[in-house]
Order: C-alpha cells, then sequence, then structure tokens
C-alpha cells in the first residue's frame, strides 16, 4: 500500500506498476471529494482472478505524481 493525496487528502491505496490505471470505489470517492464532476468511460476492467470490475466513469482531472524509487 502507498499513500497517495486526492484532493489534499491522504488515501491508501494499493501500488500496481502494471496498471495502465488507479482505481477507486465510487464510496470512498464520495468521502474524498464532495463534489465532483464524472465524465464517460468505455474502459473494461478484470481482476487478476479473471472478474469483471465495471467501471461507471473517470474524473476528468489528473495530477502527474512523483516517481518512486
Amino acid at each position: 500500500m502507498v499513500q497517495v493525496t486526492i484532493e489534499g487528502q491522504p488515501v491508501l491505496m494499493e501500488l500496481d506498476t502494471g496498471a495502465p490505471c488507479g482505481i477507486i470505489s465510487e464510496t470512498k470517492l464520495k468521502t474524498i471529494i464532495k463534489r465532483y464532476r464524472l465524465l464517460p468511460s468505455d474502459r473494461q476492467f478484470s481482476s487478476y482472478s479473471g472478474h469483471r470490475i465495471t467501471c461507471l466513469a473517470r474524473l476528468p482531472k489528473y495530477q502527474p505524481v512523483k516517481k518512486l524509487n
């Protein structure tokens, strides 16, 4: 687990160096960002065990992060 900051709030997230993006639950997102606008997403995800993960939407904002050593 690695601590990241989203809208000034510390959040523990699992670091997956092979993943093209990070995933957060809608419930967790609502506790961090009270007002947010989501964009449609056509991405499809599956877990390591092959279970499908439904992507409701994506956040429009991207903030680069520092490179981890």
